[in-house]
């Protein structure tokens, strides 16, 4: 097993790399795992660096690769250290058609002495790289055979393709053909472009054919003509043919039969028995756009589609629905939970002291043994303690008490400061005839000076009547004054700093929650798509706020209910819940706009939120506890309280909140102390002595001493909540002014113009200008912009959809799009090709809106989209690359949310739905959600919604992404039948193939201008190189090879006599492809040999002189005399076309660098 490890080399479906490491640790890592000699360790990594390009990311991390970048490392980590067996799971995933086409290079050149393994959706790239091809379905192969023999076995032939003038007869080029070729068949004629399908078996008539066509194509009135082989994506469907659906909306095929009256567009039934298709009658579900709703009815409608949407959301995404109603709350009972066991300020109760208070403690006390009286003093003084308390007694004359106890506090201070409490000495007075009693007390306890000289009262009292009678001692302060009061309210502030404090924390959550479903709609594009589909601004953000609103409402009601069900003093009766409703109702009106605008600042809903939660707890409470520290009065500094107070609540609105909770708690404790009747009038009478008392409440009067309180709540003086409410409304208004100014692009546009100072009209026209001296404009791109440029507008607008004009964007000094001119005419599907960076995403926000138009102008349907946007957008359908859907949501559900936002009458959209799901073949997934949609049922559903509302004009950024040839088989017919229907596509396309199936023009873009324009057999025709020629010799016995050696020498005139003494010894079949070799390189001079594998030689013919009927009627005839079993000829394709202008645009990217 460790030896297949070493020779075995992986590249998975999805990039398995290390985000730390570079691009040549991970080779390095790979190729020592593989066992790689280590002298060749770093030579094997050069050679694989070089051979997939990847020198200038070589010490980048995998982190920063792009998606391309990866795959290209993953197929380097499956190479690297000489795997002789290499598996590849769809290698090019992700990459554009020149990336692509390099990487088969590079697969090509390494699979000597290899075993590659491949899988793959592109046909093409099955086509170019396999040597032999399976076709999988339910786990089991299908077929199996070279490229060649399965074309030959499921093929329908060749495709034969006319450009047709304006006046050319259809019925009289059928005739011409099926006069050569009985069995041929039309398989379409749509715009200019006639296609035929010709039986490979009949290749031999082909040459008589050719020749016919190329002496009447003027009579037949056509302007070209081109052939191309049966493609692997046509063997794949074919193959399919013999499959039963499993799954209709995953599979359908159109039909093989055609003839001139059919169109070749149809709908796969939802029989799993038959791969008959069936037409949708678009315009029976069709009405006139009069006919949609407008004003109120579509604000209506609309109104209730987005809420609806939101509703659906948040129904089926239970977990962050729940998380908002509940957080509140729980933080909150928890808090009203610890906040019962804490006390709360009142007058202290009286304390009795004494020496058990300290839980055992050492009471030494001296004595002087000669003299009764001391003697008798110390046993009554000991005799008061008892366990835990120990006494210790000392000798006045041998031993210092003043000694001890320094002893007692250096062998252990701690134990000393809470065990030595206090302690006595009795000294007689010989003179006198007394005893001195002195007691002791360690000032570290607060009560000790007392305590101790209640033990030695005691001792005395006991001493002179003998009697169990004794001494207490009370401490009893005072009742706290109104000003004491007033003071600890405002200093210890716990219950109002933590229940606002705990507001702020749970809104926190709350408020940046809404940022979330914002956030992922504008990221996803679905924000975009909606808004194209006609929903303005304020619908939107209307509906939102509602939705929000209610949601936020909801946890603010039950916070209530908590605060009633535990009786909180303050925040519980009917009129103080009333107060604190209205405060947090107007505080939504600003925390939503504070939140929508954030949600600029953010990609990533997680983030946001993750984000915008800490932003509120750290700031909000932070801020919150400076201002309320800086407030106690025994601190001076109430003067910087004040403006930090008005500036954080501006700007703050969640600080706003807090300190509005808080004002409203702690402005009912003072009102308890001073909102008094005899309380007002002693202020207002100055009544002596009274009047000092209450000074502190009485306003304006009260000097030093102040109680801050308001009778009225919602007073704009502290701690009154007026000013708060004005800031919420003063924050509404200013967050929401500014998410319009966000919506408008305002900050985007601001931007530019500081970047580039000001474009001037001047500086854009000399970089055009410059492009324009250095890239000469095709004929055809110029004569569509003279024609669009000549006509007037109103006979444009009778036969086009579309319109630009001279459509030009400028970033800064980076010109995307320059001066872009065509038209898209009625019943068209234009194809609008490059690579990436060449201006095809720029164009198409320009075209829908998303971005601003920097010169020219563009027409949909006779609307101008710089003055009517939303009129034009009312007008275009749009499938965004990437799907912009919401998971949460059914089919049904997307399609209906769209056609509601279109102004759809409410009767016709079930019939809309139903035939759009049918017409793109996922009826039968019509009601899961959308997060349950494989990728390919994702982009029927995506171009669905584009093409909800019937709009005339509707824009297709690679549709069929991620689907199998089949079901992009069936996607093509569902667009046939809408082009039929009148309406007109614009479609971007990786697949070449695609734009050849759809597309009746199409152009490539370079650098932001048009290259080349036209139909897709019209610019095979102009700028393809030559021909592309297949052929496969044939096995035989060696016996037949000598009649082949004579035969050869026949055809050829070779000089001598037919004899087999000079037969060779050697393998007969080296001798049949080195005699095929040598026929092509003297037939066709310029010949190439690109590939060779056993049997099957791969030629390109670069010469443009030579014509169809020369290579037929040359391989007709070598076929007869060589040991040729199979051959195909195939012109450039349309991708070598495109990768030949892509190279410009290459060149371009290394020249700005």
């Amino acid at each position: 097993m460790d030896s297949v490890h070493s020779n075995l080399g992986i590249c998975p479906q999805h990039d398995v790399l290390f985000d730390e490491l570079t691009v040549e640790e991970h080779l390095y890592f790979f190729c020592k795992l593989k066992g790689y000699i280590s002298d060749l360790v770093q030579s094997e990594i050069d050679r694989i660096i070089s051979s997939l390009n990847l020198e200038e990311k070589r010490y980048a991390r995998a982190e920063t690769l792009s998606g391309g970048w990866k795959r290209r490392l993953s197929v380097g980590i499956a190479l690297v250290g000489g795997s002789r067996i290499v598996i590849l799971d769809e290698p090019t995933s992700g990459m554009d058609p020149f990336n692509r086409r390099s990487l088969w290079d590079v697969l090509q050149s390494e699979k000597e002495d290899r075993t590659i393994l491949l899988t793959t959706h592109f046909m093409e790239e099955a086509d170019v790289l396999g040597d032999r091809i399976a076709i999988m379905s339910n786990g089991e192969i299908q077929c199996c055979g070279s490229p060649l023999f399965l074309k030959k076995k499921y093929g329908a032939g060749y495709h034969l393709v006319m450009i047709k003038e304006p006046s050319c007869e259809v019925s009289m080029i059928t005739d011409l053909i099926l006069s050569h070729v009985p069995n041929a068949e039309m398989s379409s004629n749509i715009g200019s472009e006639l296609k035929y399908v010709l039986p490979h078996e009949s290749s031999y008539l082909f040459h008589g054919l050719f020749s016919e066509l190329e002496k009447k194509k003027e009579e037949l009135k056509i302007s070209g003509y081109g052939a191309s082989i049966t493609t692997m994506e046509e063997v794949f469907i074919k193959v399919g043919q013999k499959l039963t659906l499993g799954d209709v909306g995953e599979e359908c095929v159109p039909k093989e039969s055609f003839s001139p009256d059919d169109s070749g567009i149809h709908v796969c039934s939802d029989s799993p028995d038959t791969f008959s298709g069936r037409d949708v009658d678009l315009e029976s579900i069709g009405y006139q756009p009069e006919s949609k709703n407008v004003g109120i009815y579509l604000f209506s409608q609309q109104l209730f589609a987005l809420l609806e949407k939101r509703v659906l959301h948040s129904y089926r995404n239970w977990k962050l629905t729940l998380s908002q109603l509940i957080l509140q709350p729980f933080f909150l009972i928890l808090t009203l939970l610890i906040l019962k066991s804490l006390p709360k300020p009142h007058d202290d109760p009286p304390l009795q002291l004494g020496i058990q208070a300290f839980h055992g403690t050492e009471i030494p006390y001296a004595v002087n043994k000669s003299d009764d009286r001391s003697k008798i003093l110390g046993e009554i003084f000991a005799s008061q303690y008892n366990d835990p308390d120990k006494t210790v007694q000392l000798n006045v004359d041998t031993d210092g008490l003043i000694q001890h106890l320094i002893h007692e506090a250096k062998q252990d201070i701690g134990k000393y400061n809470m065990h030595n409490i206090v302690g006595a000495v009795f000294q007689p007075e010989n003179k006198k005839n007394q005893t001195t009693v002195t007691t002791l007390f360690n000032n570290q306890a607060f009560h000790s000076p007392a305590i101790a000289l209640l033990e030695v009262d005691n001792t005395i009292l006991k001493y002179f009547i003998n009697d169990n009678q004794s001494f207490s001692v009370v401490n009893h302060p005072l009742p706290r004054t109104l000003a004491a009061k007033g003071r600890q309210q405002q200093i210890q502030t716990t219950e109002a700093y933590q229940i606002s404090q705990d507001i702020m924390f749970g809104m926190s959550f709350l408020i940046a929650s809404f940022s979330i479903f914002i956030i992922k709609e504008r990221s996803s594009n679905s924000k975009h798509l909606q808004r194209v589909s006609g929903v303005n601004l304020f619908s939107y953000w209307f509906a939102s706020f509602l939705w929000d609103f209610l949601n936020y409402l909801i946890p603010c009601c039950l916070v209530l209910l908590i605060f009633y069900g535990f009786s909180t003093e303050g925040l519980s009766s009917a009129e103080e819940l009333g107060r604190l409703f209205l405060l947090f109702f107007i505080h939504g009106f600003s925390a939503l706009p504070f939140v929508y605008c954030c949600t600029f600042l953010f990609l990533s809903p997680s983030t946001a939120y993750v984000r915008l939660s800490l932003f509120n707890i750290l700031v909000g409470i932070a801020c919150l506890l400076t201002v309320t520290i800086l407030e106690i009065p025994d601190l001076g500094v109430e003067y910087v309280a004040k403006p930090l107070d008005y500036t954080f609540s501006i700007l703050i609105p969640n600080f706003s909140l807090g300190r509005a909770v808080s004002n409203l708690y702690q402005n009912y404790q003072f009102n308890k102390f001073c909102n008094k009747k005899e309380i007002k009038l002693v202020c207002d009478l100055k009544v002596p002595p009274f009047f000092e008392l209450v000074k502190p409440c009485c306003k304006g009067k009260c000097d030093d001493i102040c109680i801050p309180w308001e009778e009225n709540y919602l007073s704009l003086n502290s701690p009154g909540i007026g000013k708060q409410l004005l800031f919420f409304v003063l924050q509404g208004v200013v967050f929401t002014s500014l998410l319009i100014l966000c919506e408008m692009n305002f900050l985007r546009y601001l931007r530019y113009k500081i970047k580039s100072h000001k474009i001037r009209p001047s500086s854009i026209s000399s970089v055009e200008d410059t492009i324009e001296k250095d890239v000469i404009e095709d004929d055809d791109v110029r004569a569509e912009k003279l024609n669009i440029l000549n006509t007037s507008l109103v006979n444009l607008f009778a036969t086009n959809h579309l319109v630009v004009r001279l459509l030009t964007k400028q970033y800064g000094s980076l010109l995307a799009v320059n001066k872009l001119t065509f038209g898209v005419r009625k019943g068209e599907c234009f194809g609008l090709l490059g690579l990436n960076g060449a201006g095809k995403t720029t164009t198409f926000k320009m075209i829908t809106g998303d971005e601003s138009i920097t010169s020219g102008d563009v027409f949909v349907d006779g609307s101008n989209i710089k003055k009517e946007s939303r009129k034009v957008q009312s007008r275009i359908g749009y499938c965004p690359q990437f799907d912009a859907l919401i998971d949460q949501l059914t089919g049904k559900e997307t399609l209906t949310l769209f056609a509601r936002l279109r102004g759809i009458p409410e009767l016709l959209i079930p019939d809309q739905v139903k035939a759009l799901s049918e017409l793109l073949t996922f009826e039968v997934h019509i009601n899961k959600q959308v997060k349950d949609y494989s990728g390919g049922n994702k982009r029927k559903l995506s171009t669905a919604v584009a093409l909800i509302g019937n709009p005339p004009v509707v824009f297709l950024d690679e549709p069929t992404t991620g689907m199998d040839p089949v079901s992009r088989r069936c996607m093509w017919n569902a667009l046939l039948q809408v082009l039929e229907s009148g309406r007109s596509i614009v479609l971007t396309s990786h697949s070449m193939e695609e734009c050849e199936a759809l597309c009746s023009r199409l152009v490539i873009m370079v650098n932001g201008k048009f290259c080349c324009l036209g139909s897709p057999q019209h610019l095979k025709n102009k700028f393809g190189k030559g021909f592309t020629l297949m052929i496969k010799v044939g096995r035989r016995p060696i016996a037949s090879f000598c009649q082949m050696k004579n035969a050869l020498h026949t055809v050829t005139d070779i000089a001598g006599s037919s004899t087999c003494e000079w037969l060779p010894t050697g393998n007969p079949l080296l001798q049949d492809i080195d005699d095929v070799k040598a026929f092509v390189e003297r037939t066709f001079m310029s010949a190439t040999l690109k590939n060779a594998h056993e049997t099957l030689l791969h030629y390109h013919i670069p010469n443009p002189q030579l014509t169809w009927s020369e290579i037929f009627r040359s391989m007709e005839e070598a076929k007869q005399s060589l040991n040729i079993e199979d051959y195909s000829v195939g012109e450039t394709t349309l991708e070598q076309v495109f990768l030949n202008f892509a190279l410009v645009q290459r060149g371009a990217d290394i020249l700005t660098l």
